[in-house]
């Protein structure tokens, strides 16, 4: 399935801010500021959650998803491209790589030594 497509498909679902903070690696804080950003350009939209009314569903608007759509056509010509010129053994190579990385960070959370 080409990432497009999955842009698409991830920008019809809603999420909780926190749940959007996990999947992005980002302090609740700085979630908090950018969705209230997002929500001030009418680019997001927030609902109570129904099993827990003191939280927010964070859903993407009308305009947000035509964001994306421009947003990720034009990226995706651009990734095509580049892509192209490093070659499809080289890419998979790549993303092989970036996978098994990838899971390894999920399988092990790193704790830093105490310095003591």
């Amino acid at each position: 399935m080409r990432t497009g497509e999955r842009c698409r498909r991830k920008a019809r679902r809603s999420a909780s801010p926190s749940h959007l903070a996990r999947s992005a690696i980002l302090h609740a804080p700085s979630v908090t500021r950018i969705l209230r950003e997002l929500e001030a350009r009418n680019l997001i939209y927030r609902t109570p959650d129904p099993a827990d009314g003191r939280r927010s569903i964070i859903g993407i608007s009308e305009t947000g998803r035509e964001l994306v759509e421009q947003t990720a056509t034009q990226t995706l010509e651009y990734l095509d491209a580049y892509a192209d010129s490093f070659g499809p053994e080289r890419l998979a190579a790549l993303l092989s790589e970036i996978r098994a990385f990838t899971e390894t960070i999920h399988r092990k959370r790193y704790v830093p030594k105490d310095p003591a």
